[in-house]
């Protein structure tokens, strides 16, 4: 079984990540920000009984955006328990 959904962002749970962010000193555009982080999906697969989350390629400025905020970047792939 594959089962699709995007990656929740907290665009809208307050402003302290966007200080974080205006504070490092990068000058990202803002509909860029939104369309990376946006395109950023995962996909969790059921395998005989072992369960993995797979993370979409980080595109754009996902990696930075992450870095300047202090975001923990999700793994590539990683075993659900």
């Amino acid at each position: 079984m594959v089962t699709y959904f995007a990656v929740s962002w907290p665009l809208s749970s307050g402003r302290n990540w966007i200080r974080r962010l205006e504070k490092s000193g990068h000058d990202f555009e803002w509909a860029d920000v939104k369309q990376d982080l946006d395109s950023l999906q995962e996909i969790s697969i059921d395998d005989n009984g072992k369960r993995l989350a797979i993370c979409s390629q980080r595109l754009g400025v996902c990696n930075k955006v992450f870095q300047a905020t202090g975001v923990a970047i999700p793994q590539t792939i990683r075993e659900i328990l």
